[in-house]
């Protein structure tokens, strides 16, 4: 291919990306929100960095939904990503333990991949134990490095006052072919005490947990939440067909559920994008602004907050 390298092809090129940046950066602002003391801006599919009241930044890489490192918080206000530990009710940076392979799920649970990326180590308190991804139930192709594994998310674990649960995606050679598995371990132990075989219900890209409404998974495509008492036994919960683009959830409890969603019965522009359920489930209401259960979006979810107190920057 030859390059004519002309005024005009150049000037053509610059106009093209001015023009091409003005249309993203409109539609992918730049969005402010304030949890705590905490500063934390964010570009979907660009990054996400907070700002601390000492005068550090951490960010986090954001590629089309896949986070690295990955962000955890806690009913205490405090953020974990990756290798370090924030508060919200301090606004400072409290850890930081210098370690770009550690991932430290919460307060109960740390993952460390070995130097040589062949197993990964799990820590719970004065427990720690030592699994091979095919323990786990993961296929690898050579060369694949347990880091890998956790970067593009094969392998995604949730911290829990519980039971370690992890999903495992074993990717098909098409998508219809992908297949997942919810794996409970127990690091007393050192075992995998049940592997459910999912199926290919959706596109599953969040698992979630918390005390009182335990674990969850959200499906993207099919607009899919599954909800399990024991990390072990999942039951799917029926949403109406009004609703698209569930990117994550919030399980408060067995009755209280929130969605970060598309509900096609208000305009995009009339609320937060958040649905929500009272019910367990059985009915579901997409909020309005000015509606008083905004101020009752679950504090420290991040998708949650971001869309009900986002305020778009510069």
């Amino acid at each position: 291919m030859q390059i004519r390298n002309t005024m005009s092809a150049a000037r053509a090129v610059v106009a093209c990306v001015l023009a091409c940046w003005q249309t993203l950066s409109v539609a992918n602002p730049v969005l402010h929100l304030e949890i705590g003391k905490l500063k934390i801006r964010q570009q979907e599919g660009a990054f996400i960095q907070f700002d601390t009241t000492d005068g550090k930044s951490v960010r986090v890489g954001d590629r089309a939904g896949a986070q690295w490192p990955p962000i955890a918080t806690d009913s205490e206000g405090m953020f974990y990503i990756g290798d370090k530990i924030l508060s919200s009710r301090t606004g400072r940076l409290v850890a930081d333990e210098h370690n770009a392979r550690l991932v430290i799920l919460g307060a109960h649970y740390r993952i460390q991949p070995d130097t040589a990326g062949k197993v990964l180590h799990i820590t719970h308190g004065a427990h720690s134990c030592v699994f091979t991804p095919s323990e786990l139930g993961l296929r690898t192709r050579d060369g694949m490095q347990s880091m890998d594994l956790l970067k593009n998310e094969s392998i995604r674990f949730v911290d829990a006052n519980g039971p370690l649960v992890g999903l495992i995606t074993l990717l098909g050679d098409s998508p219809a072919d992908t297949r997942y598995r919810a794996v409970k371990i127990a690091v007393g132990s050192c075992r995998v005490v049940s592997s459910a075989d999912l199926g290919n219900p959706d596109n599953l890209v969040d698992l979630g947990w918390s005390e009182a409404g335990h674990w969850w998974l959200v499906g993207s495509i099919e607009n899919t939440l599954l909800l399990s008492n024991d990390g072990e036994h999942w039951s799917t919960r029926t949403l109406p067909d009004t609703v698209s683009e569930l990117m994550s959830a919030y399980v408060e409890n067995d009755r209280r559920i929130w969605l970060a969603a598309v509900d096609s019965r208000l305009p995009l522009d009339a609320g937060p994008l958040i649905v929500f359920s009272s019910d367990g489930g059985k009915t579901w209401t997409p909020l309005k602004w000015g509606d008083p259960l905004i101020k009752e979006v679950p504090s420290f979810w991040l998708d949650g907050q971001m869309r009900a107190r986002g305020k778009e920057t510069d």
